[in-house]
């Protein structure tokens, strides 16, 4: 399933998205970013597995977003939050710079 389509341009998309439901859109991203802190080197999930069809524009945003300022706080070889090609797998990887 190739979720590419979703992928996140430019912050000014996530802000969007939270101008337009501040609440929901705040309480949406809490639980990807939740999901995404329990994930553990090696593992991935499947984004139709544990998203509705419906919000994974969102998901995927959230996803991407989250990637973005988890890159802020990593060090050189700290284990970090990666997308499969076709968006549609989440993994967390080592990375070694």
């Amino acid at each position: 399933m190739d979720l590419s389509k979703y992928r996140l341009k430019d912050t000014e998309e996530i802000l969007s998205l939270f101008r337009q439901d501040k609440e929901g859109f705040h309480k949406f991203y809490k639980e990807v970013e939740m999901l995404l802190n329990t994930l553990r080197i090696g593992d991935s999930i499947y984004i139709p597995d544990v998203c509705e069809e419906d919000s994974y524009i969102y998901f995927v945003k959230c996803v991407e977003f989250y990637m973005c300022e988890e890159t802020k706080y990593l060090q050189g070889n700290d284990a970090r939050i990666e997308l499969s090609i076709d968006y549609s797998r989440i993994m967390r990887c080592l990375t070694y710079s």
